[in-house]
């Protein structure tokens, strides 16, 4: 096969493509050149604090505010343990509540 001066000069930028290549990958090479390991922590994790608490949320019922009776067993439960709330029964929050407090707690209800 013969090739042009033309034709040459028109593979010449092909050949120095090399120097515009992405961070990482070297000439001929089709994918990037990097190390890949699992990232370790600069800390350890926080040791998970057992639930040793459960705490079941009355229900007043009627449609009559329940806010109080579950700040109630947010208190008592704080910092180590369960909230629960009783399936199949409706819970009225009529007034704002703040759980800014908590910590190491999990809410959840009876299946």
């Amino acid at each position: 096969m013969k090739l042009s001066a033309a034709a040459l000069a028109a593979l010449l930028p092909v050949a120095s493509v090399a120097s515009f290549l992405p961070y990482g990958y070297s000439p001929g090479q089709v994918g990037p050149n990097f190390n890949f390991r699992p990232h370790q922590p600069w800390k350890p994790f926080p040791v998970f604090p057992g639930r040793t608490r459960t705490c079941v949320v009355k229900n007043n019922g009627n449609g009559e505010d329940d806010s109080q009776n579950i700040l109630e067993a947010l208190h008592e439960c704080n910092n180590g343990g369960h909230v629960i709330f009783s399936a199949n029964r409706n819970y009225t929050i009529g007034t704002a509540l703040d759980m800014t407090f908590l910590e190491h707690i999990d809410i959840g209800k009876f299946a």
